[in-house]
């Protein structure tokens, strides 16, 4: 789906990365009813020669809990949800994961995470 299509059903500002996209798709929300508000957005790109699928959507009125117990990920704060799968939330209320779209090693996963953070991926 075009990213002009699928923004218009979220009603938040996605991070885009700046590597080569694949592709866009409206996702279906982590909580609540199916209305935009509550819908995210999942972008499939290349990071190199590595497959990732970024997941974004509006963090809502409840905790998002990943990892080791936190009641709720701290912004900014990269915690993995998985053994492949990091997971983050941003100062404006937006729940991202990045997750492996193949066979890539965690290593490449974590570098990536890493480099979405710095390039503006928690604003």
């Amino acid at each position: 789906m075009p990213l002009e299509q699928a923004i218009q059903h979220v009603a938040f500002r996605p991070y885009i990365p700046t590597s080569q996209v694949l592709a866009f798709a409206v996702l279906p929300p982590l909580g609540g009813s199916d209305v935009d508000a509550h819908r995210g957005l999942g972008v499939e790109y290349l990071a190199g020669q590595d497959p990732m699928l970024l997941s974004e959507w509006p963090q809502q009125q409840f905790a998002i809990a990943f990892g080791r117990g936190r009641l709720a990920l701290e912004p900014c704060t990269l915690e993995h949800y998985s053994a492949q799968g990091v997971a983050w939330t941003t100062r404006h209320r937006v729940v991202l994961t990045l997750q492996p779209d193949g066979n890539v090693p965690v290593s490449a996963v974590d570098r990536e995470a890493g480099r979405l953070l710095r390039a503006g991926g928690c604003r």
